[in-house]
């Protein structure tokens, strides 16, 4: 069993409403933390001390958002190999997100 907290009023959203509002929150998170931790592999990172996990994050983050959105129906690995055989290419992507 789990409980919830939430600001929400019994009017504005049932029990079902707010169970399917937390099942789509997780949902997000974990295809956010999977792909961070698989394909980017955060959780084998050696980044310990002060400022460097949080910045590491920012910066997975910021690439994995390039790369989908450049290729958005790609997978990540797919779409890391792809850049490493066209650096130029990817040397834009930075440059110019638009």
């Amino acid at each position: 069993m789990s409980y919830g907290i939430t600001s929400l009023s019994e009017q504005a959203a049932s029990a079902q409403e707010l169970l399917a509002l937390q099942r789509g929150h997780w949902q997000v998170e974990s295809a956010n933390h999977y792909r961070r931790d698989v394909s980017l592999g955060e959780d084998t990172s050696r980044i310990r001390t002060g400022h460097g996990p949080s910045n590491s994050a920012a910066l997975n983050n910021l690439a994995l958002a390039l790369l989908l959105s450049q290729r958005p129906d790609d997978t990540v690995p797919n779409a890391q190999t792809y850049y490493a055989g066209n650096r130029d290419e990817a040397l834009q992507l930075l440059l110019h997100p638009g």
